[in-house]
């Protein structure tokens, strides 16, 4: 019998780098909403008599190492875990800044750390969005490398979210760079970034539009897709209250009233010949 685990996925309703750290990586100030889970993972024991793991993907491909596999090897380094056969379904494609594996990690580790072995996971040792995932909060305010998560109060049952992911995908390594080399590493202040995000936290939970909501990323993927230019104003016709791009793009999405009809306009966006897929999450 398997184990199904629901694996979330998430939005940055603001998202500023604040800095270069020196490992190298990026210092960033982010608002983080987790969207409804829509891929699945389900475990059951392996019959690998050598001791290896199994990881069969459905829908969308992934290529090269799952972030599954990271996972279990962090985790053998602390305890011994039996091989395990996991069956994953992915609706979200990779590059599509929403989180999708970094949700399926974020599933994986809150069920280990449930079985009691002593393991704490907090997600930091495989991916920068992991620790958010692993938290379980609705919305948060995420610094750092994503390590600092502070749970705000929940938006979700004010809000259903429209999200367009697009035919292409985005390289975050290649988007960094694109802002490192547009910006001479001139940025936004940490205290200023956090301030504006809790600007827009307190807004969307009293329902008023806050419009296009600030992403450093796009600048550089706006002009290499003009296709967002065209996006943004049919969500902010359509009701609207934030609109924008999630972390590092491809996709961008829409935030609404709960119970806005909506819908409609989401049936127009499908006449884009340049849109994959199109989720509407409550």
């Amino acid at each position: 019998m398997g184990i199904v685990l629901q694996s979330p996925a998430k939005v940055n309703c603001t998202l500023r780098i604040t800095g270069r750290r020196p490992d190298g990586f990026h210092e960033l100030r982010s608002l983080f909403l987790t969207l409804s889970a829509v891929e699945s993972l389900t475990i059951t024991p392996s019959g690998d008599h050598t001791g290896r793991d199994r990881i069969e993907i459905t829908g969308e491909t992934v290529v090269g190492e799952n972030i599954l596999e990271k996972v279990l090897a962090h985790a053998r380094r602390k305890v011994p875990l039996p091989a395990m056969e996991i069956g994953l379904h992915k609706v979200i494609p990779p590059g599509s800044g929403l989180g999708g594996g970094s949700g399926n990690a974020a599933a994986l580790i809150r069920w280990l750390n449930g079985l009691h072995l002593g393991l704490d996971m907090s997600g930091g040792e495989v991916g920068s969005d992991v620790p958010f995932l692993v938290s379980g909060a609705p919305v948060a305010l995420v610094g750092g490398r994503g390590e600092g998560v502070e749970p705000l109060a929940p938006l979700e049952n004010r809000l259903s979210v429209l999200v367009v992911i697009p035919k292409w995908s985005v390289s975050t390594a290649a988007a960094f760079s694109s802002f490192d080399r547009g910006t001479a590493g001139r940025t936004m202040s940490d205290r200023d970034a956090e301030r504006e995000a809790r600007l827009v936290h307190t807004a969307l939970a009293k329902g008023e539009r806050v419009g296009l909501l600030p992403n450093d990323f796009l600048p550089f993927l706006g002009a290499c897709h003009r296709e967002y230019a065209h996006l943004f104003p049919v969500m902010e016709e359509a009701g609207a209250l934030g609109w924008g791009l999630s972390g590092s793009g491809s996709a961008a999405f829409g935030l609404f009233p709960r119970g806005y009809p909506f819908l409609s306009a989401a049936a127009g966006m499908n006449e884009f010949g340049w849109v994959r897929k199109i989720l509407v999450l409550e």
